[in-house]
């Protein structure tokens, strides 16, 4: 067990963050911060819109605190910070923009769903506690490394 985890632990970093590492050399510093701040500003609005507002569950199962309220808040912060981007950094047009805020908060969400199954599987709270407030770097890189290949085949396709 331990064999296949050395495996995938080095396939889910190693590769996934080679895209980020992609990103960066084929768009640009500018394109690869836009799509970093739109998946964290996602989880942001989640968190911020589902603590607020949050009663109906989106996934109990798997994570028991995500709402579809959250997935709303989501939804709302990466298309703002999407377009924000676009506008200032001149990166593309806003409607396109909207457009990968609207995609990129669901597949960041997911990425967020996918390392929740992880850790149930492995009947754990957290990935690990060496980040306070935050369910360990897991947590805070999940979403980012699974939206990465998607984010670069939305630029490759879009620029």
């Amino acid at each position: 067990a331990n064999c296949g985890a050395s495996y995938f632990s080095i396939i889910y970093l190693g590769l996934l963050s080679g895209f980020c590492m992609a990103i960066r050399l084929d768009f640009g510093p500018w394109v690869l911060l836009m799509f970093v701040a739109v998946v964290k500003f996602a989880d942001i609005g989640a968190y911020t819109a589902g603590k607020l507002f949050g009663s109906h569950k989106f996934s109990p199962k798997i994570s028991p605190g995500k709402t579809w309220e959250g997935m709303a808040g989501a939804v709302a912060m990466a298309i703002i910070v999407a377009v924000i981007f676009a506008v200032v950094c001149d990166i593309m047009v806003w409607p396109l923009a909207a457009v990968f805020g609207f995609c990129f908060a669901f597949i960041g969400q997911f990425g967020d769903l996918a390392e929740s199954m992880l850790k149930r599987d492995a009947e754990r709270k957290d990935s690990a506690d060496n980040v306070p407030g935050f369910g360990g770097i897991l947590d805070i890189v999940d979403s980012p490394l699974l939206a990465a290949p998607f984010a670069y085949l939305f630029f490759m396709f879009t620029k």
